[in-house]
């Protein structure tokens, strides 16, 4: 055997090696595979203790064509996976497509809407109402709760 073609032996095997470790090593570390590590429970707990509402839940799901517990599974599986930043992408996605989120599910009450009419000097109730749905459909949550001091 000559040198030449000893080398390329060599130089295949070691490119063989190369390609499996590289593969393995996607397949072991991709978020994708990582996904379906966690029970809907434990998704759902995640969601639950974060600072994420129904609202965004409900943008989440409807961007993926889910419903709003879809949406709460989708965010808590971001949150376990360790990709949280994934979220405010999924909601800005959803804003772009025009998802809105409407005054039922903003889970403020009369009173609150009442209170924060006064506080903005919104003509009435009704205008602070979809006014309240648009801030939380935009992610405004936390003014709102500075708002009413919630």
């Amino acid at each position: 055997m000559s040198i030449g073609n000893k080398n390329s032996g060599i130089k295949r095997v070691a490119a063989a090696l190369f390609l499996t470790t590289a593969l393995s090593t996607v397949t072991v570390n991709s978020p994708a595979s990582a996904q379906y590590a966690f029970t809907t429970d434990q998704a759902f707990d995640a969601f639950f203790a974060s600072e994420y509402n129904y609202c965004d839940a409900k943008m989440v799901g409807l961007l993926w064509n889910q419903d709003v517990v879809g949406g709460k599974v989708t965010i808590g599986q971001k949150i376990l996976n360790g990709i949280p930043d994934d979220v405010p992408f999924l909601l800005n996605e959803s804003r772009a497509a025009l998802n809105k989120c409407e005054w039922a599910d903003t889970g403020y009450s009369y009173d609150d809407a009442e209170q924060l009419a006064r506080a903005w000097n919104i003509g009435s109730v009704a205008e602070a109402k979809w006014t309240i749905a648009m801030k939380m459909t935009d992610g405004y949550s936390n003014l709102l709760r500075q708002t009413l001091g919630h």
